[in-house]
């Protein structure tokens, strides 16, 4: 829920800050997939184990998307 406080209390007044969370959730849901499935074909295509890559790239993604400017 990126924003100024000014804007934060203005979606709320309006009653956007529903689809505010929920953008917010869906966006970090897609980090965390994508970077999964990618560490997971990464981790195959390179002879790594595609587990632990999976876990690490859905952690990567997460952290990209939370902290995304």
């Amino acid at each position: 829920m990126k924003g100024t406080h000014r804007n934060k209390i203005k979606s709320i007044m309006d009653g956007d800050y529903a689809s505010m969370v929920t953008d917010t959730v869906s966006s970090r849901t897609n980090g965390l997939f994508l970077g999964g499935l990618g560490g997971l074909v990464l981790g195959g295509l390179f002879g790594q184990n595609a587990l632990k890559t999976a876990v690490i790239g859905a952690i990567v993604g997460f952290i990209i998307t939370s902290y995304k400017s």
